[in-house]
């Protein structure tokens, strides 16, 4: 058996894609994934990632200075 695996930016083509790769001879399975799909962070996560990027939060030499 070999598998591919096809990356494109554009999602809008996917079902005609699907429908061709389904049509072509010898193929027996397709299936979809999206693994990069991202949720876009909430305001206080925001503020948070915004504040460590500043410089700004917790600097700690080692675990046990941390704890």
């Amino acid at each position: 058996m070999v598998t591919m695996n096809i990356t494109f930016d554009n999602p809008t083509i996917l079902p005609a894609l699907e429908k061709l790769i389904t049509n072509l001879k010898g193929v027996k399975n397709v299936t979809i994934s999206n693994d990069n799909v991202t949720e876009t962070p909430n305001a206080p996560t925001r503020a948070a990632i915004k504040e460590l990027r500043a410089g700004k939060g917790i600097h700690c030499k080692n675990v046990d200075d941390l704890f």
